[in-house]
């Protein structure tokens, strides 16, 4: 799925977003270009039990291992195997959320991009599903919605919730306009 995102009548949507710095800031139009650089496995470094500061420690071992590449356009995704758990600001994985998306530093004080995407197994509330089907009739397939979801947040909107680029009148991104979670 990632490797063939990019330039997607799907993803070509995203072209109609923009960000600014400021409001007298020049537009910034979001690129229908997506590239996939690589994936790692990682067995546990940060435990099965993660807050939001260990997914970046996870990404930040990763680049130390130089498994993956330290770049400021990157979104970095971290996929939870189904016996993870992990916490965002007092919510838990399943819970109040399957994914998010956020910013951090790195070591080197650059900024990066990321998004955590939790396994469906265990949560019902994350499992996309109209009438109990999924499109291939596999749970993965809310793992891939979720990480779509999550990618189309993250590129309209890069800097998390402190400077918001993109959003409805009531405070919903892009990505939540066509979520369908039932907790």
């Amino acid at each position: 799925m990632a490797k063939f995102i990019g330039n997607t009548s799907w993803y070509g949507i995203m072209k109609d977003y923009y960000f600014q710095e400021s409001v007298n800031s020049e537009k910034v139009y979001v690129s229908g270009i997506v590239n996939f650089a690589a994936s790692v496995y990682d067995n546990y470094s940060a435990g099965k039990k993660l807050k939001n500061d260990n997914v970046l420690k996870i990404i930040q071992r990763q680049i130390d291992l130089k498994n993956i590449p330290e770049r400021y356009s990157a979104v970095y995704f971290v996929l939870t195997s189904p016996d993870v758990q992990e916490e965002f600001e007092g919510e838990k994985l399943g819970v109040g959320y399957c994914g998010y998306h956020y910013t951090g530093l790195l070591k080197s004080r650059q900024k990066v991009f990321y998004a955590l995407v939790g396994h469906p197994e265990g949560f019902k509330g994350c499992i996309d599903s109209v009438g109990s089907k999924t499109p291939n009739g596999v749970v993965i397939d809310s793992m891939v919605s979720t990480i779509a979801h999550e990618l189309v947040e993250v590129v309209s909107d890069p800097d998390d919730d402190d400077h918001r680029s993109w959003e409805d009148s009531h405070f919903n991104e892009n990505g939540d306009k066509c979520s369908v979670i039932t907790y």
